[in-house]
């Protein structure tokens, strides 16, 4: 009974740990422009996290986001597509909803 605790003390003290982890490794950071255009795809997941959270790209234009962010890899007339990756490697994505070429809404893909 004594080890069954102990297996099961050390898969939880695993399970936080893989959790403190990732919240801190994939934690959002303050957009910033020059090193967006410079920045890997996991430092622009990051990015663009911020994004998402402080609804910084609510109501621009889409000139203005092109302008900010570059060139989206996707595009059409209700969205535009970030390539960007979470910090473990996973291929993700920054999308922006667009109506009548303003931003209602930007999320990354989880």
């Amino acid at each position: 009974m004594n080890k069954l605790f102990t297996a099961v003390g050390i898969m939880a003290i695993i399970v936080l740990g893989f959790y403190l982890f990732t919240s801190f490794v994939s934690s959002s950071i303050p957009f910033d422009q020059n090193k967006w255009s410079n920045a890997d795809l996991r430092m622009k997941y990051r990015m663009a996290r911020y994004l998402e959270k402080v609804n910084e790209l609510d109501g621009m234009s889409i000139h203005d986001v092109k302008e900010l962010l570059g060139k989206p890899g996707k595009q059409s007339k209700e969205y535009l597509f970030y390539r960007v990756d979470q910090p473990y490697g996973f291929k993700d994505g920054f999308s922006i909803l667009l109506k009548n070429k303003i931003v209602i809404s930007a999320y990354t893909h989880d």
